[in-house]
């Protein structure tokens, strides 16, 4: 558990010290680890070596199923760049909602408790969801280990994307 919380703390000092200037940048960060993990997942046996045998918080550990029978808990296991690589991309959707805000409200004043419409922040936390229950249960229904970003990039991606299509904002965004 302590290892949860510090790999979790890194991970959130991490996204609010990265700063991400644009999508096209986020989206093809998004797109090389994206085809990285896919790489060192199914190509080489790297990052399931590192992931078992490296004993440091570089990963966080979720309980997956309670076998009945053995009286153990089965785990999965998160990298933390599956946390932070796209974090980085749901923290600069919650940066431009507010620049937007901003722009539309020019005398408003900024306060951090000031409200504003999230679109492209709640898409990306819904894609990162969808993601990540689908990453679970590929790993649930495969037993092997999958490549996170494989789920979670296009999870953020389309979500993300699709909102901006649908708001006629596509240009603005890219």
């Amino acid at each position: 558990i302590l290892s949860n919380v510090l790999g979790f703390s890194i991970v959130v000092m991490g996204i609010s010290r990265t700063k991400i200037p644009t999508f096209r940048i986020a989206t093809l960060f998004l797109t090389l680890f994206f085809l990285y993990d896919i790489y060192f997942v199914f190509g080489t046996d790297v990052m399931l070596s590192v992931a078992t045998k490296v004993d440091i918080p570089a990963k966080l550990v979720v309980p997956n199923v309670v076998s009945r029978e053995e009286s153990k808990i089965l785990t999965s296991m998160l990298g933390l760049g599956d946390l932070a690589l796209p974090g980085a991309f749901v923290a600069l959707c919650l940066r431009f909602d507010l620049y937007r805000f901003h722009e539309q409200h020019a005398n408003c004043e900024f306060h951090h408790l000031q409200r504003f419409g999230k679109p492209y922040f709640v898409a990306a936390l819904l894609g990162y969801t969808a993601g990540l229950m689908l990453t679970f249960k590929i790993v649930q229904i495969y037993q092997v280990g999958q490549p996170a970003l494989l789920y979670l990039c296009p999870g953020v991606l389309a979500s993300v994307y699709a909102t901006a299509l649908y708001r006629g904002e596509f240009g603005r965004l890219w």
